[in-house]
């Protein structure tokens, strides 16, 4: 299967980085187009303040080399129905991903169960759809493997965006 396009679909600011940024990474290097979808700007969060998230967000994304695309829900409040599935379908039909990552869907969050299952039928004609795990994750038994080693680094920079790049460059 030859990989052009590839979309990881997460609900919060960090899920994606967390989940698969290693992944997304090794698919850039490949020259394979990433997007990112995150659903929320994660208002509930702890350390959410204003629009801290998004911009540490679209900082993360600029790391990945991702495109970014936001969903527009309400943080805890997702839905796996028919207005979810329209945003994940919308944003497929832009960049025709050849695979799809989301969330497993075992796992203690209600937003992150809701999109695993409204992006198993969004992505339903999908020739391949990965499942990553965070956290929250309850069970997860994987069967792909992709050595992310390489790109650790940028992945931990991915996910602490405005420190990496306020860091004073290191003396050797």
């Amino acid at each position: 299967m030859t990989i052009h396009s590839v979309l990881a679909i997460g609900c919060h600011p960090d899920d994606i980085e967390l989940g698969c940024a290693g992944a997304l990474l090794k698919h850039r290097a490949s020259g394979q187009r990433t997007s990112m979808l995150v659903m929320t700007a994660g208002q509930r969060s702890r350390t959410f303040t204003g629009d801290t998230r998004l911009k540490e967000q679209q900082a993360a994304a600029s790391i990945l080399g991702a495109e970014l695309f936001w969903g527009g829900f309400n943080d805890t409040e997702i839905d796996p129905g028919r207005a979810t599935i329209d945003v994940i379908e919308h944003v497929m039909e832009l960049v025709k991903p050849d695979v799809v990552y989301v969330h497993a869907p075992e796992d203690s969050h209600q937003d992150h169960r809701a999109i695993a299952v409204a992006t198993v039928s969004a992505a339903r004609r999908s020739s391949r759809i990965l499942f990553y795990q965070t956290p929250s994750t309850t069970h997860f038994e994987p069967t792909i493997f992709i050595d992310a080693e390489e790109n650790l680094e940028r992945k931990i920079a991915a996910l602490h965006p405005v420190s990496s790049a306020t860091q004073a460059p290191s003396r050797t």
